[in-house]
């Protein structure tokens, strides 16, 4: 396996480990029905530098995971109106882009196919709104990974 596709699985894998767990629009995926609170996510790839050099010379991978937490315009006192009740709709974007933060803890090491990657930050933004339908929060998860440059 790739170390891109590993490092993107080892993510998504972490991601889904958040209980209640709204839908997630992964890259090259449509978007779930209008008004329907949810994730997307794309892995941006910072770098890729040399570390070491020989024959098995190592690299470091950088990412950077983003998710943009996408929820229908709010009520005023900022709870989002679920056409159904459901746990993942009763939380504010805000809510839930605290809760992925909570979830890469920075410092952790997740290993997925034999790579580890190492989460170095978490962080939200502030929530932007783009009336007249949707509320978004942007969260940045730092991470990066070793590996073995095969030449």
């Amino acid at each position: 396996m790739s170390v891109r596709r590993a490092v993107r699985l080892a993510l998504r894998t972490q991601l889904r480990t958040i209980a209640g767990l709204p839908p997630v629009v992964w890259e090259g995926i449509p978007t779930p029905p209008p008004g329907t609170l949810h994730l997307r996510e794309t892995v941006v790839w910072r770098s890729t530098d040399t570390i070491s050099s020989g024959p098995n010379a190592m690299k470091r991978a950088q990412v950077v995971y983003q998710l943009l937490v996408r929820a229908p315009m709010q009520r005023p006192e900022g709870v989002v109106t679920p056409p159904t009740p459901n746990p993942s709709t009763m939380r504010t974007a805000e809510d839930w882009a605290d809760l992925v933060c909570a979830a890469f803890e920075p410092g952790r090491a997740l290993v997925h196919d034999g790579r580890r990657v190492v989460l170095l930050t978490a962080s939200s933004g502030t929530a932007i709104s783009r009336p007249p339908d949707w509320t978004d929060v942007p969260v940045a998860i730092g991470a990066q990974c070793d590996f073995v440059a095969f030449t």
